[in-house]
Formats: structure tokens, C-alpha cells, sequence
């Protein structure tokens, strides 16, 4: 399996997706991977998919964030046997953790193998953290308040001063005032704590 990017695709032949297999034309498979077919792994309209790829464990996961309608859900999959296979008891639904306006949810791991999803939403930088590699989900809590009412996110897993951090990024959507700012949370400590930069 390649050490860079990610594929977003897998064998069809050996795996179902939450819609079944798919029907899908053959797509062109990442380089080294010789993979037959595109699966549709989820058919749920306006959902927008996240991806993080662990390439030493053989592990891809997917956070599926959904409009108000549907629950947002996350996939986790492994590669074998030339393919990549939905892991059993997945996907698992995130409770109350819907999308919002142009921003989608995104998702990080934590050099400590912690799971993060982040949103922007309502003026609020919410997140929820999962210990167990997916299978369950922390409550929502508030990484930042009081911001601009859209706006956009994203999260980082990183080192410094040898010390493991998650980082949390965000632009207010405003067209003269909007503010970026950068979020920080230590490996190990309590969800809530952040600190901002």
C-alpha cells in the first residue's frame, strides 16, 4: 500500500457499502493499488465526506457529514488482501453532530491514536473525540464560542517542543471584520481544554 495520500476507492467485489454495491463505471485506481471498481459508500444527498489515512496501521477512516436530515456517520476501513474492507459494527452515527452552511465536519487523529471531529456551527467551534478508534463518541463540546455566525474549520495532528498537540484552524465568514485563529488542545488532557493562540 503507498506511504502517501490516500485512495478513496475500493473493491466493490468484496465490500458493501452503506448503499449496497455499486453499479459504479470503473474509476482509475491510486498508483500501485490495482483496484476493479468504484463503491458507493454512501448515497444520502448533500453529505460531505472527510478522510483520514493512517497508512502504517492499514487503516482509512471516513467522517460522512449530513445535512439536518440524516445522522452524520463515520466509516472506519482496512486494507487487505489487495483491498479495502469496511470494518464490522460500522458505520457508527455521531448524535447531534449535522453539518452547518458551506462548512462541512472534519476529522484528525492525535498522534496518541485519539479520533477528532470538529464543526463549525452557530458561532461555536464544537467538537467530540473518540478513544476507542471510532467505535464510540464523546459528547459534543465547545472548543470556541462567541465567533461570527458561518465560517469554516479544519485540524491538524502535530509535535512541538516534544510535546503531541491536535490543532484546530478557523476562518469567520465575514467580508471585512472575519477573524482566523488557531486552536490548540496537549495530547491527554480534557476535551474542553484549549488553548487559543
Amino acid at each position: 500500500m503507498p506511504a502517501g495520500g490516500g485512495p478513496r476507492r475500493k473493491n466493490s467485489a468484496t465490500t458493501n457499502g452503506i448503499c449496497g454495491n455499486s453499479t459504479a463505471p470503473r474509476g482509475r485506481p491510486p498508483v500501485g493499488i490495482a483496484l476493479p471498481e468504484v463503491e458507493e459508500i454512501d448515497c444520502r444527498g448533500g453529505t460531505r465526506p472527510d478522510c483520514y489515512l493512517d497508512a502504517a496501521a492499514n487503516k482509512m477512516y471516513i467522517l460522512l457529514a449530513s445535512p439536518s436530515m440524516t445522522p452524520t456517520q463515520f466509516l472506519r476501513l482496512s486494507y487487505s488482501d489487495t483491498a479495502w474492507h469496511i470494518d464490522a459494527g460500522f458505520p457508527v452515527e455521531l448524535s447531534n453532530f449535522v453539518f452547518s452552511g458551506e462548512s462541512g465536519n472534519v476529522l484528525a487523529k492525535a498522534k496518541n491514536g485519539d479520533l477528532w471531529a470538529f464543526r463549525y456551527k452557530a458561532s461555536t467551534i464544537e467538537g467530540k473525540r473518540s478513544s476507542d478508534d471510532g467505535q464510540t463518541w464523546s459528547p459534543t463540546f465547545i472548543v470556541k464560542s462567541n465567533l461570527f455566525t458561518s465560517g469554516v474549520c479544519d485540524a491538524v495532528a502535530f509535535t512541538s517542543g516534544g510535546e503531541n498537540f491536535i490543532g484546530v484552524g478557523y476562518s469567520e465568514n465575514t467580508s471585512r471584520t472575519g477573524k482566523f485563529g488557531f486552536l490548540l488542545h496537549r495530547d491527554g488532557e480534557a476535551e474542553d481544554n484549549w488553548t487559543d493562540e
